[in-house]
This record gives structure tokens, sequence and C-alpha cells, in this order.
């Protein structure tokens, strides 16, 4: 059984806060270490280096999109993750 969850939003509106509440939710539910979660958020400094910039909301925008992929178990424990980043844009 696939599903998915989707945030979007504008620039400064949380997404990433939520996608972390996610996080803290599903690992809690599945009763998963905080290994995962550190490992999976331990690149976003990396990845938002090189794909952050100014705007007229947000000093510090991300241009990135990113997609997760949370990978369980048959006794419905988070075994892995995958995240996969996209540069949305060029041009800022």
């Amino acid at each position: 059984l696939s599903q998915a969850i989707i945030v979007s939003g504008e620039s400064g509106a949380g997404k990433t806060e939520s996608a972390r509440h996610m996080m803290l939710y599903l690992r809690y539910v599945c009763q998963t270490s905080e290994e995962l979660e550190t490992r999976l958020y331990g690149s976003d400094p990396i990845t938002e280096a090189f794909g952050c910039a100014k705007t007229v909301r947000n000093d510090n925008s991300s241009r990135m999109g990113k997609f997760t992929t949370l990978n369980f178990d048959s006794g419905s424990k988070i075994q892995g993750a995958t995240l996969n980043t996209y540069l949305l844009e060029k041009t800022r």
C-alpha cells in the first residue's frame, strides 16, 4: 500500500518545519530511533548552502524541492529512507 503526504506553500510558510513534525509523528507511532531522522536531515545544511537565495519574503529561501521516501517493514516500522533534492529554479 503506497501513501503520500504533500507539503506545499509559499516561501517562509513553514514547509520544512511541517515535514519535520510529520517525521517526528511517524517516528513516534512506528517506534523508530532518532538516528534515522538525524541522518535524513543531516544533509539539509549542505543542500541549503548551494540552493538558497534572498527573496522579498525570506532572506534564506530554498530553491530546492525535496522528495523523501520512507521504507517500512512488515511490522510497520521505518527501516530506512531516501531523500532526493531537486533544483526548482535557476534564476535567483
